[in-house]
């Protein structure tokens, strides 16, 4: 085998490397996420957990959590995030 061969070799196991310790780090977090939903008697920190969770598993700058209204038969903003510009 050549030098470039198994250079590529390396290369791919890094990468596989990466790859499977992002999983386990996406595992971990899922866990610490059913927890925390099992065991939260807040709701309004629940619902902000769930968004904050969420963006971070989707890699997404923002996340809005909506709740309805039964008695008006609407969508109400609950939660509202927009890390790039900072609004919590």
């Amino acid at each position: 085998m050549n030098d470039q061969s198994n250079g590529n070799k390396s290369s791919e196991y890094q990468d596989l490397e990466r790859k499977r310790a992002n999983v386990e780090a996406e595992m971990e977090r899922l866990n610490e996420i059913g927890i925390a939903l099992s065991s939260e008697k807040n709701l309004n920190k629940l619902l902000e957990m769930i968004v904050v969770q969420t963006r971070r598993f989707t890699n997404c700058d923002a996340g809005t959590l909506y709740r309805v209204d039964e008695d008006k038969h609407t969508l109400k903003f609950e939660i509202m995030q927009t890390e790039s510009t900072g609004y919590y």
